[in-house]
């Protein structure tokens, strides 16, 4: 993941800094950033499942409770992978520690859309196991939305790795191509966990997939198909990735641009254009410029009225 890095704050913005912030207002999540230690995993999206879960047992918090509630309503046969499988919503949608969970759950449970749902479970499922945010990223975005070649190959580099572009104009993104660029750039080895990563966006309706055959061998092609975010969704993702601050702050649109928030999505420069005109329309933001450089401001500073306010509107 390349994460938006600080950007230095220069003479000409001292008085309004002083006047204004605090230095911490403008860094991005330092603890996010270039981590490249990805874990393996085992359990894809299973939104259905995820939704009624949270629709059913939000008000849970003790995590035993929420465990066997969980597990009681799983439709897998063997009570290992429904504790498995239980255990990873938890991780993913329940973490009590994290003062948005609340919020996120009570997003969940107010969005009208199956869509927006399944967006932010997504959302959490790809910050919770990073290496999907990851691929999301430096693979698919930088290709089908930059229209750039992944990882700093050459064409021909590209081309013998990603070998489907050897037969076809198609631009799609194999599996094989993912799994070598996993292992080459971040030194993760588990085919298992990308093969599900890729299914999880998938699942999303992020990406599609068609069968390939190259040479002797089958594989399958990746391509992004076109999503439509809810603006109020996106600015709910974007808060949570930029509220490790409690104070407030503002944000560049370098940054934004850059953020998990923007790639995970697939959401290009028009696209977010017209999301940040929609939110300033609804009061949920506001524009600054500062030296020709433009930045946004949540009004409201906390995840629990921001919520509200995103709900109502």
């Amino acid at each position: 993941m390349k994460y938006a890095e600080y950007q230095p704050v220069y003479y000409t913005l001292k008085n309004y800094i002083l006047e204004k912030l605090s230095l911490s207002d403008i860094l991005p999540l330092g603890d996010e950033i270039m981590n490249k230690q990805f874990s393996t995993f085992g359990q894809e999206l299973y939104q259905a499942d995820s939704i009624i879960a949270i629709e059913r047992f939000h008000y849970i918090k003790n995590n035993d409770e929420l465990l066997e509630a969980i597990i009681g309503i799983l439709p897998h046969r063997s009570i290992k992978t429904r504790t498995r499988v239980a255990e990873k919503f938890i991780q993913r949608f329940f973490n009590f520690n994290d003062l948005s969970d609340a919020s996120f759950l009570k997003m969940v449970r107010s969005s009208e859309s199956i869509q927006d749902k399944i967006d932010l479970i997504y959302w959490r499922t790809a910050r919770t196991d990073k290496i999907i945010a990851a691929i999301a990223n430096e693979i698919f975005y930088s290709y089908f939305i930059n229209n750039s070649i992944p990882g700093g190959y050459s064409q021909q580099q590209f081309d013998m790795k990603n070998t489907y572009t050897l037969f076809s104009l198609d631009k799609v993104i194999t599996a094989d191509f993912v799994v070598e660029y996993a292992l080459s750039n971040w030194n993760f080895s588990s085919k298992k966990s990308i093969l599900l990563a890729l299914r999880i966006m998938r699942q999303a309706n992020m990406i599609n997939s068609l069968p390939i055959i190259t040479g002797f061998r089958k594989n399958l092609g990746y391509y992004t198909i076109q999503h439509y975010i809810n603006p109020k969704i996106f600015a709910f993702c974007l808060y949570e990735e930029f509220s490790a601050n409690p104070h407030r702050k503002i944000i560049s649109m370098d940054q934004i641009q850059e953020s998990d928030s923007v790639k995970v999505f697939f959401i290009s420069r028009l696209q977010l254009e017209n999301i940040i005109k929609s939110l300033q329309k609804d009061r949920i933001i506001k524009l600054t410029n500062l030296h020709a450089v433009r930045y946004i401001e949540f009004i409201h500073k906390d995840a629990s009225s921001l919520t509200s306010h995103l709900i109502k509107t």
